[in-house]
């Protein structure tokens, strides 16, 4: 998909996005340990958590465009969420973009400063197509999605759950 090479870190106003390392699995859990944030099923433990970041770390080697970014917060050090671009479950083929924030930094803007910096990176490294998948009653990702200038496009059955299918061309 892409040409050029990935910068090691992006930056926002307030953030310091980096990709995901495997010494990183203890921040990783702090979010994906979290049934409040990963209510699909939220690992059990660090060992677990590391497995799921070695696992989402995979499915995007290769590709400058693709990837798991921590969201650190420049003011406290803190890492609060992270963003990704990936292979798309739906619809196949394509490349989705996500968002994951820690509990205790949701409500903060964090996920839209996160993604508007991510998408503009896909969109440097040669991406043209992005979905999102958000469950309609997720209020904030959908503003996200909207955010980003993302439109619903379609419904999809994920977990036994309706998603919206947000779309973009970029």
């Amino acid at each position: 998909m892409s040409t050029r090479t990935a910068p090691a870190a992006l930056a926002t106003a307030r953030l310091d996005l980096h990709r995901w390392t495997p010494d990183e699995a203890p921040d990783f859990h702090a979010i994906w340990g979290d049934p409040r944030v990963i209510w699909w099923g939220a690992s059990a433990s660090v060992e677990q958590s590391r497995a799921t970041l070695e696992r989402v770390r995979g499915r995007c080697a290769g590709d400058d465009a693709l990837g798991w970014w921590a969201m650190r917060d420049r003011a406290s050090g803190a890492i609060v969420g992270n963003v990704c671009t990936q292979p798309a479950p739906d619809p196949p083929g394509g490349v989705e973009i996500g968002w994951h924030l820690a509990h205790a930094h949701q409500g903060r803007g964090y996920a839209r400063e996160g993604a508007t910096a991510l998408m503009q990176h896909a969109a440097k490294v040669g991406l043209r197509h992005l979905v999102a998948t958000v469950i309609p009653l997720n209020y904030p990702s959908v503003a996200v999605a909207r955010h980003l200038g993302m439109d619903a496009v379609a419904v999809v059955d994920r977990l036994a759950v309706a998603h919206v299918v947000f779309a973009r061309e970029l």
